[in-house]
């Protein structure tokens, strides 16, 4: 996903957090569309162009996990899925296996994280 139109959805009800995000995401050449809850951006989500998704996982109305699974089941074509939380009680095979990306341990590099997803087919 190397190229600078490569579309990401950042979904975070931590505005602060989700802006530092969308930033460097930016800066590193992505075109990126924020949402302040997963309802909001369930609610958008067919009307965009998406290829991958950065969700935070505690959120109020509906959790990461719930929206990525709702999402799957609205969203016919491929996307990647990327499940930021610091619960450790979410089981990362599980979500991979439901096709979810990965699961993100929260405080992570978003650098590393922008690289990651540059290197995905």
């Amino acid at each position: 996903m190397s190229d600078s139109k490569t579309h990401v959805l950042v979904v975070d009800d931590e505005s602060e957090l989700a802006e530092i995000l969308c930033e460097a995401l930016e800066m590193d050449g992505f075109k990126v569309t924020s949402f302040e809850n997963s309802v909001m951006a369930l609610a958008k989500a067919s009307d965009l162009d998406f290829d991958v998704v950065i969700s935070d996982h505690h959120m109020p109305g509906m959790s990461g996990e719930e929206f990525f699974h709702r999402l799957k089941s609205e969203i016919e074509r491929p996307f990647l899925f990327y499940l930021c939380t610091g619960d450790m009680g979410i089981d990362s095979s599980e979500f991979e296996k439901a096709g979810g990306t990965k699961v993100v341990t929260k405080p992570y590099n978003i650098f590393e994280l922008s690289s990651e997803i540059k290197e995905k087919p």
